[in-house]
């Protein structure tokens, strides 16, 4: 199980790397995106960070409870988007500002991760 929780770490950084990368390449490739509220490497941060602190919550959460780990997900999951509303308030009382490109530019990755975070909670609850 060790191996599950090191090898679900070395990807998400893997994961983490490519998609900026890529995400990063197409900004200063074809798109001139320029005065974003949050930087591109903050995001990528964030999203690790709280994809990380929820895995290892899971993980920790198959160890004792086994029948609870669908339902800790949910519970991770809601706390994410409630912390990522939060990190867009200021955006968005902004007067005449357009934030679509910096919602764009936060919910794709996020999507990305979130993805990446359902299957491997995915593989913990089969792991039973």
């Amino acid at each position: 199980m060790k191996n599950s929780l090191i090898g679900f770490i070395i990807r998400l950084v893997l994961l983490t790397i490519f998609s900026f990368g890529v995400h990063y390449s197409v900004l200063n490739w074809g798109l001139e995106v320029s005065g974003m509220y949050y930087s591109l490497w903050i995001i990528y941060v964030y999203l690790f960070s709280l994809t990380l602190l929820i895995y290892l919550g899971l993980y920790y959460l198959s160890k004792f409870l086994k029948d609870y780990v669908g339902m800790g997900f949910l519970i991770g999951v809601v706390i994410k988007m409630l912390a990522s509303f939060l990190l867009f308030i200021p955006l968005i009382n902004l007067d005449g500002y357009n934030y679509l490109a910096d919602i764009l530019n936060f919910f794709i990755p996020y999507f990305i991760f979130l993805i990446f975070e359902t299957i491997g909670a995915i593989s913990l609850i089969n792991k039973k």
